[in-house]
């Protein structure tokens, strides 16, 4: 009894080592990953998402990458995060500001067409339709600028990712 009881508590010890000894081989190759994507970031703004003090996401640029740390150039300075903190990381792929220019002046059009319409409408009785015609097409003109000042302003900004969340 005792001697199954020993052989039953070795083989698991030796099922449990196999799987730690596996899982350390994989977290290696994902910490090797990692630094791997994130070299070919170097230089670039980047964004984190760490689980240390502070959780949530970090942006900055991405100064240097070491074995276990990289150093991250935010507002507050040279950021040192250690790889183990990283949960995810995006590298940004800039603003799409034309895009964003171009749906604002879409919108912007609309909007002053139809806030120019209906200023002409209490414009003048004398023309009636040629008020609000030419009122519509003026607050169209005024609105296509500011829609698209608007529009490429408040774009937002796009992300790869470099390492998937865990």
């Amino acid at each position: 009894m005792l001697r199954s009881a020993l052989g039953i508590a070795a083989f698991i010890g030796i099922v449990h080592a196999g799987k730690t000894v596996a899982q350390t081989g994989e977290s290696q190759k994902s910490d090797s990953l990692m630094r791997d994507s994130l070299k070919a970031a170097l230089g670039a703004r980047i964004r984190l998402y760490t689980l240390s003090s502070e959780p949530g996401w970090i942006r900055g640029t991405l100064t240097s990458v070491s074995a276990s740390a990289i150093t991250l150039q935010d507002a507050h300075g040279m950021r040192p995060i250690s790889l183990a903190d990283i949960q995810g990381a995006e590298r940004s792929a800039g603003r799409p500001r034309w895009q964003g220019a171009i749906v604002g002046l879409v919108f912007g059009v609309g909007i002053g067409a139809v806030v120019g319409y209906q200023a002409g409408t209490h414009a003048s009785k004398e023309f009636v339709g040629m008020s609000e015609f030419f009122s519509g097409i003026a607050g169209g003109v005024i609105g296509a600028p500011v829609g698209a000042i608007v529009g490429a302003a408040v774009t937002p900004e796009e992300w790869q990712v470099l390492v998937p969340h865990r």
